[in-house]
């Protein structure tokens, strides 16, 4: 089943405008030609997002940089249909950092790093977690790190090929910058 709601301005136009105006327009005139705009799902499809990050600073070889050792993030994210069950990925990833290290919060605080991660990247990230099976395992390559942040945001947002865009609530993470993992 499918649920459009429509909501914004209403204007009424002028009496007896020519049909040629609303055959120009941007939008569908009926919900017949709303639904005819939504593909169907092709199997189960992610409808929630959940994330798990360290809270340390971790030194990996980044596989952009020729295998250097750099620090990053790394973490598990995992995509979940209506039952909380996984699916698996059919779309891109990205994963936004801001520093709130200095008091700065919302929408004061500075995008520092953005991550994506195209499809066929994330399947190449598919491992089984051992109590939530499937999962993509992610390390965020963090060029630009100093050891003053100690507070960041994620961000992570999942766009299917075939669906809308899903969000995850943002994390909150204060960086153990004492652990040497």
């Amino acid at each position: 089943a499918l649920a459009v709601v429509l909501t914004g301005c209403v204007h009424p136009g002028k009496p007896g405008a020519n049909s040629r105006e609303e055959k120009n327009s941007l939008w569908p005139a009926s919900m017949k030609e709303i639904t005819s705009l939504v593909k169907p799902a092709k199997g189960p499809q992610a409808v929630n997002i959940a994330c798990m990050w360290q809270n340390h600073i971790s030194h990996l070889p980044d596989p952009t940089r020729n295998g250097a050792m750099v620090p990053g993030i790394a973490g598990k994210v995992f995509l979940l249909d209506a039952g909380y069950q996984n699916v698996a990925s059919n779309g891109k990833l990205t994963v936004d950092l801001y520093d709130e290290s200095h008091g700065q919060t919302g929408d004061a605080a500075k995008l520092v790093e953005r991550w994506e991660f195209d499809k066929d990247t994330l399947k190449k990230l598919a491992t089984q977690d051992e109590m939530f099976n499937r999962c993509y395992v992610l390390f965020l390559p963090w060029a630009s790190y100093k050891p003053d942040i100690n507070q960041v945001r994620l961000m992570v947002k999942y766009e299917p090929v075939d669906s809308y865009a899903l969000f995850a609530p943002a994390t909150s993470l204060s960086i153990d910058t004492n652990s040497n993992p």
